[in-house]
């Protein structure tokens, strides 16, 4: 009977330490699932959102084509650049010059040069230079600037190197290539680490049922 007792209280001991065991198995989980699919690295993550907006602008500028309104927008913008430009030509002729050279130039300029019917011209310089940009192999090269523009850009955003290095760090533990098949293992794992927890709880209670009549049979 003692040895009999003995084996029973090994196991419900050793059952004890299987239960603590796969508690902590099933805790730590629990937890790198919490961390996988965290918001940072679901819903805000820098990676995913960079990755989607990258394809999504890179395809609306294959796709570009100028409305009436952006063509207008633009030839706006054009000409008053090209009013900047001569306003900056402007105070450079004005300038005092201290050379013979500069001030032939500067008289040649004011004498041949009609800054009034230049400007009245400007949105006629614009529409032209918006009608280059609108021809299609220029075009071709601007959607190509803001292609690599783009894709330099996206090569520079990324989330967190310690974020990206633990979750790189979860997934090799449990050998597994990406969150979702992690996600997927995890509810199998979990399940079977329940049911094993399950086994050895009944069985400690099985055996101290089985010592309560040990003690109250042989009254």
């Amino acid at each position: 009977m003692i040895v009999f007792a003995g084996i029973l209280l090994v196991t419900a001991v050793w059952s004890g330490l299987q239960v603590h065991k796969l508690s902590d198995e099933r805790a730590l989980i629990k937890n790198h699932y919490a961390v996988l699919n965290n918001i940072t690295n679901g819903l805000l993550s820098v990676n995913a959102w960079r990755d989607h907006i990258v394809k999504v602008v890179t395809n609306r500028i294959d796709d570009f084509e100028f409305s009436p309104e952006q063509d207008k927008a633009l030839k706006y913008e054009v000409s008053q650049i090209l009013h900047a430009v001569i306003n900056k030509a402007d105070s450079m002729v004005d300038q005092k010059q201290k050379t013979l050279g500069g001030k032939i130039k500067k008289f040649a300029v004011k004498t041949l040069v009609n800054e009034d019917k230049i400007r009245e011209r400007v949105p006629e310089f614009a529409e032209t230079i918006v009608n280059e940009f609108k021809k299609p192999k220029n075009k071709e090269k601007i959607k190509f600037i803001a292609r690599s523009k783009l894709e330099e850009f996206g090569s520079i955003t990324y989330d967190s190197a310690n974020d990206i290095s633990r979750s790189h760090a979860i997934l090799a533990t449990y050998n597994v290539p990406d969150v979702p098949t992690f996600n997927s293992n995890a509810t199998i794992w979990l399940k079977a680490l329940q049911e094993r927890t399950f086994f050895f709880t009944y069985l400690i209670l099985g055996i101290m049922i089985l010592f309560l009549l040990i003690w109250i049979i042989p009254s």
